[in-house]
């Protein structure tokens, strides 16, 4: 007898022409409506984002403190970091590059703070920039130590005579050079299907019961087979060689 599995998170309701739950990518293709947003989902949306995108926001939060922090050192006066060259212009990148400086920590000595207020100022962007460094260097270690998929999956799955049967298959292979080592895989199938009623569709889920689900070593390739028998959720579905 068929069984269905539990529902492995994607919910049992569906409607006649509903979409993949996971994309080509492997990512979930889920998508969130109405859901509130808090500072603890940067973190992992800057992890997750691309590495154009992560260089592009970090260039940007960089540039625009600097500006920020320029406009202030313009505000209080720049006779109180160095003499005014009379171009505002001039003495906006002036300070502009001093608090370019004073974020990294790296203090040519060009430019010096000298009244008590500038001092301040200064001494709390040092303070910013220690902490914002530290924030990318996390992301850094995150972005490069986040757990990604080396498996590759074949494009098409087939179904061939097997076994005086039928069986459903597709092949994996590893696309890194190390070798994986005790490999083991589950295939759920997703399916919609029309309700008892037949006024809606609900979304079941089967686990495919496989000639093999692990294997000692996967240096290549791993053909995975499922038998088409009496026990198969997909017995009863014509399928066309």
């Amino acid at each position: 007898m068929i069984k269905n599995v539990k529902d492995p998170g994607f919910g049992y309701q569906s409607s006649k022409n509903a979409k993949k739950i996971i994309n080509q990518d492997g990512t979930s293709n889920v998508t969130h409506v109405n859901r509130t947003r808090n500072w603890n989902d940067l973190y992992s949306h800057l992890i997750d984002i691309s590495w154009t995108r992560f260089f592009f926001f970090v260039i940007l939060v960089y540039t625009s403190i600097n500006i920020l922090f320029a406009v202030i050192y313009n505000r209080i006066g720049i006779e109180q970091m160095t003499a005014s060259t009379g171009n505002v212009l001039r003495d906006l990148l002036n300070v502009f590059f001093f608090s370019a400086q004073t974020i990294t920590r790296v203090g040519y000595g060009g430019i010096a703070p000298q009244g008590l207020i500038a001092n301040i100022i200064a001494s709390f962007q040092a303070m910013i920039g220690l902490l914002g460094f530290s924030f990318i260097t996390g992301l850094l270690y995150g972005r490069f130590s986040k757990p990604k998929a080396a498996i590759k999956f074949s494009k098409n799955i087939i179904v061939r005579d097997f076994k005086d049967n039928r069986a459903l298959m597709f092949r994996l292979m590893n696309s890194i050079k190390n070798m994986m080592i005790e490999p083991q895989i589950t295939v759920t199938l997703s399916m919609t299907e029309p309700s008892k009623k037949g006024d809606n569709f609900k979304r079941n889920f089967y686990e495919l019961k496989l000639e093999r689900d692990k294997i000692m070593y996967l240096p290549t390739m791993w053909t995975v087979v499922h038998l088409l028998d009496e026990k198969s959720p997909l017995q009863s579905i014509q399928i066309k060689n």
